[in-house]
C-alpha cells in the first residue's frame, strides 16, 4: 500500500495527507465499531438483567394466585408487568405448561410492535405463541414459581423488545460517526500543520538552495536545523556549495596564474624577436 502511495502522482504534502487520512480513518472506524458493538453488548446485558428481575418478581407475587387457581389475581400481576414500556408480554403457566392467565392480559396490545407480529388475537394458540417465543427482536426470560422448600408450581415468562436498544444503538452510532469524523479533521489538520512546518517547509528550503546551486549561485547557504536528518542534509547541501565554492576558486585561480605565464612567455618571445 505504501509503495502504491509512494508511485502517485503530486506533492508530498498531497500524499501525506491521503496516507494520515487513510490511517486515522482505519483507526477511527475500527475504535467506533467497537464502542458500538460494546455499547450494544452493554445494552443486551441489562435488558436481561430487567427481564430476570422482572419475572423474579412476577414469579414471587404469582405463588398465592397459582397455588389457589385464582385467575384474576394473576392477570392483574401481568397486566402490571406489561405496563412498562419495555414488556411485550408476561405468561404464567403451570407445572403442566398450561397458560393461567388470559391472552389479553399477558399482552401489551397497546404496542404497535406486538401488533405486527400477532396480530388482534384474544387467544394464544400454539401458532402465535410460536411467533413470539421465535422472535429475534425479543428477549425472553423464565423463571420457576416455586416455594421456599423448592417446591415447584410453574414457571413464568417475560418477553421484552429490543426495540429501545436498537434505537439507542443507531443513536450512538450516529452519535460516534460525528464525532469521528470531527476528531479525524480535527487530528488531520494538526498533523499536517506539524508536518508542514517541521518536514515541508525546511524541504522546500533545500529545495530552492539546491535549485539556486544548480543553477549557478554558490553563494546561498541553508540555516542550520539541527542534528536530525534534515539538518543532515542541509549541511551537506552546504558543504557542496563550498566544495565548488573552492574548485571554482582554485579553478580561477590557475586559470589566472595561466594567463600570467602566457603574458610573461608573449613578452620573452617579444624581447628575443626584437
Amino acid at each position: 500500500m505504501l509503495k502504491r502511495l509512494s508511485g502517485l502522482p503530486g506533492s508530498l504534502r498531497a500524499k501525506f495527507i491521503i496516507a494520515i487520512s487513510l490511517v486515522l480513518i482505519v483507526t477511527m472506524g475500527a475504535g467506533i465499531a467497537f464502542t458500538i458493538l460494546t455499547t450494544r453488548k452493554a445494552q443486551l446485558k441489562a435488558l436481561n438483567e430487567k427481564g430476570k428481575s422482572m419475572a423474579h418478581l412476577v414469579s414471587k407475587m404469582s405463588i398465592d394466585p397459582v397455588l389457589y387457581k385464582d385467575v384474576l389475581k394473576i392477570d392483574s400481576i401481568v397486566a402490571d408487568a406489561c405496563k412498562d414500556g419495555d414488556v411485550l408480554y408476561a405468561f404464567v403457566y403451570d407445572n403442566q405448561g398450561n397458560l393461567l392467565n388470559t391472552a389479553i392480559a399477558g399482552l401489551d396490545m397497546d404496542d404497535e410492535e406486538l401488533k405486527k407480529i400477532v396480530g388482534n388475537v384474544t387467544t394464544l394458540s400454539d401458532e402465535v405463541l410460536k411467533r413470539l417465543l421465535n422472535n429475534k427482536g425479543i428477549v425472553q426470560s423464565s423463571l420457576p414459581i416455586q416455594l421456599e422448600d423448592g417446591t415447584r408450581l410453574g414457571s413464568v415468562t417475560i418477553g421484552l423488545t429490543m426495540r429501545n436498544v436498537k434505537a439507542s444503538a443507531i443513536k450512538t452510532s450516529w452519535s460516534m460517526i460525528v464525532l469521528g469524523i470531527m476528531i479525524i479533521v480535527s487530528q488531520a489538520i494538526t498533523i499536517f500543520l506539524l508536518f508542514r512546518y517541521l518536514v515541508i517547509k525546511p524541504f522546500d528550503e533545500l529545495s530552492g538552495v539546491a535549485q539556486a546551486i544548480s543553477n549557478g549561485d554558490l553563494t546561498v547557504k541553508i540555516e542550520s536545523y539541527g542534528n536530525d536528518e534534515i539538518g543532515s542534509l542541509a549541511s551537506a547541501i552546504n558543504q557542496v556549495a563550498e566544495n565548488l565554492r573552492e574548485i571554482i576558486k582554485g579553478v580561477k585561480g590557475l586559470t589566472e596564474k595561466g594567463s600570467a605565464i602566457s603574458e610573461e612567455v608573449g613578452l620573452s618571445s617579444t624581447k628575443v624577436l626584437g
